[in-house]
């Protein structure tokens, strides 16, 4: 006889008491990430939204509109931005559920697609480009209080204050999941203020508002696709390891409905993901067009001028921007991914240092005149794991996940010695034909993962390897 999803996740909670009592015994189980029982699930929908929001306002969003134009017309990037976060709430909502119906974060999620052992592959691949951004966006933010430090007492030493306020944001993303909500609250309505005073300058002084911006015509050169393309490439990141996040927030868990079980987390998303970001977009599209700069920072000292109060004001914002969207976006989820890898000997804590070294190694500054790019090529490689994940929970699996097996190392998640051949082929695939086609590339590189993968499970691996939630 059939057995439902909903009798999967019953039978995952009555493995709970035994997964927990395993904690530190393998490899597999680590304290960080077993499944979250109902107590610990203290994030309401609203505290979400407002972590959305919050994760929302990064100066990316200010610099990739700038960088689009004139190659896209103003109302051409307003679109872009609509539709690109869209689609990413759509796909947020489908790999979101993971977290809510089973308490689990991506980098175990993943155990069922790639293999006990081949899951740090993937997981690893999907940490680098949070690093990458948790890197860039601290040097946004240091770059904002060396301005400030500068003008006040005439010391200007780049490196010191990108080592001082990498320190501050990973102790804060360490305090956990409560701090990080916490902060984002008292945080975004400031900043989203200073925001509004920037465009009541860049109007008042320059003559440029909203409307004249979305009535901007373009010069041509850059597709529409790709600008959308590149919107989704942000946030195809967080459309992996949303479980992360879905796994603290309360829900009502046992609805028999797909929907109902997720509504809390599809209106969070969708208002403080699509409303914040496309706004953040116009507000850095109307200061590129009044100050003719793509830098956030320069365009600050164009539009207030001097090093006066209100400079400084603004100058503290972007890197608040900065703090709230990394702790919640680019240094949590590397940390619970290195914190599974090492697992139980790397704890969370432990996670978000190595993360934060690393993003700063990468040096991602180096690419901040090339962002487009950039994100066309994460949604190569982050699309396919996405196609993926899709394809194993919702088409094979049908929402039913063996929590149990996902901890045991000798579980049919082993496969052939911890590696699903299938994931890997079917990863690399997408990412190969994301990579050919950069306008298309999250499109191409999620369907063509879905479709291998599919089809190399049913004529291969689920033979050799039998799963019982799919049998």
């Amino acid at each position: 006889m059939s057995i439902s999803a909903l009798e999967w996740m019953k039978r995952g909670d009555e493995a709970n008491a035994e997964i927990r009592a395993n904690i530190g015994k393998n490899r597999l189980t680590g304290s960080d990430i077993v499944p979250t029982v109902g107590n610990e699930r203290k994030m309401s929908p609203l505290a979400f939204a407002a972590t959305w929001a919050g994760m929302s306002i990064i100066l990316t969003g200010f610099m990739l509109p700038a960088q689009m134009y004139p190659a896209m017309s103003g109302f051409s990037i307003f679109l872009a931005f609509i539709l690109g976060c869209a689609i990413c709430v759509v796909v947020l909502s489908l790999t979101g559920d993971i977290g809510i119906s089973y308490g689990i974060p991506f980098a175990v999620a993943i155990r069922t697609v790639y293999g006990t052992v081949g899951t740090h592959i993937p997981s690893i691949v999907r940490a680098f480009p949070a690093m990458f951004w948790y890197g860039f966006q601290t040097w946004l933010g240091a770059y904002a209080i060396n301005m400030v430090i500068t003008g006040w007492i005439g010391f200007s030493n780049l490196w010191v204050w990108i080592i001082l306020f990498a320190a501050v944001q990973i102790y804060t993303t360490a305090k956990g999941i409560k701090a990080i909500t916490w902060f984002e609250r008292i945080a975004t309505p400031i900043i989203l203020a200073i925001f509004v005073y920037m465009l009541f300058l860049s109007k008042s002084n320059f003559g440029v508002g909203i409307i004249s911006v979305l009535q901007t015509p373009g010069k041509g050169g850059m597709p529409f696709v790709l600008g959308m393309n590149a919107v989704i490439g942000y946030w195809a990141t967080m459309a992996l390891n949303i479980p992360d996040f879905t796994r603290s927030l309360k829900a009502s868990r046992y609805k028999v409905s797909w929907w109902w079980r997720n509504v809390g987390s599809i209106w969070s998303q969708a208002s403080g993901l699509i409303i914040t970001m496309t706004f953040v977009a116009l507000v850095g599209l109307v200061c590129a067009i009044a100050t003719g700069e793509w830098h956030p920072v320069d365009q600050v000292m164009v539009i207030v001028g001097g090093y006066g109060p209100q400079v400084v004001l603004v100058l503290i914002m972007i890197a608040l921007a900065q703090w709230t969207t990394n702790i919640g976006a680019n240094i949590l989820p590397p940390a619970f991914i290195f914190a599974n890898v090492g697992a139980p000997k790397i704890s969370f804590k432990i996670g978000c240092i190595i993360a934060g070294v690393i993003g700063l190694l990468l040096q991602p500054w180096n690419l901040a005149s090339q962002l487009v790019t950039v994100f066309a090529v994460i949604s190569a490689l982050l699309g396919s794991v996405a196609g993926t994940m899709i394809c194993d929970y919702y088409i094979l699996r049908r929402r039913k996940i063996d929590l149990k097996a996902l901890y045991d190392p000798n579980g049919h998640y082993k496969y052939a010695k911890g590696f699903n051949p299938a994931g890997f082929i079917a990863f690399a695939v997408g990412c190969v034909l994301g990579m050919l086609w950069l306008d298309l590339s999250y499109f191409i590189s999620i369907i063509s993962s879905l479709v291998v993968y599919f089809i190399l499970m049913k004529v291969w691996i689920l033979k050799k390897y039998p799963q019982p939630e799919i049998l």
